[in-house]
C-alpha cells in the first residue's frame, strides 16, 4: 500500500524520493531477518549444599549483625 501511494503522489524533489526508498529498503531488511529462536529454559539454581553447622554459624553471625545495627555500631569492611 505504501509503495502504491509512492507511485501515485509526486515528490517535492529527488532527495524525498531517495529517503522514501531507503526507508522501504530498511523496512524490508528488518522484516527479512529471522526471528530469534526460543532458547531452552536453563536449570534453576539449586543452591550450595550446606550442613547444620553452617546454618548455625550463619544464624549466629546474623544475630550479631542485627544487634550491631540496632545499637548503631555498624563497621565498614
Amino acid at each position: 500500500m505504501f509503495s502504491k501511494t509512492m507511485k501515485d503522489r509526486p515528490y517535492n524533489d529527488d532527495i524525498d524520493k531517495a529517503r522514501t526508498l531507503a526507508l522501504l529498503k530498511s523496512l524490508r531488511d528488518v522484516l527479512a531477518i529471522d526471528l530469534p529462536k526460543h532458547r531452552p529454559v536453563e536449570d534453576t539454581w539449586k543452591g550450595t549444599p550446606a550442613d547444620k553447622l553452617t546454618f548455625i554459624k550463619n544464624a549466629e553471625q546474623i544475630a550479631v549483625l542485627r544487634e550491631s545495627l540496632q545499637k548503631g555500631e555498624v563497621e565498614n569492611e
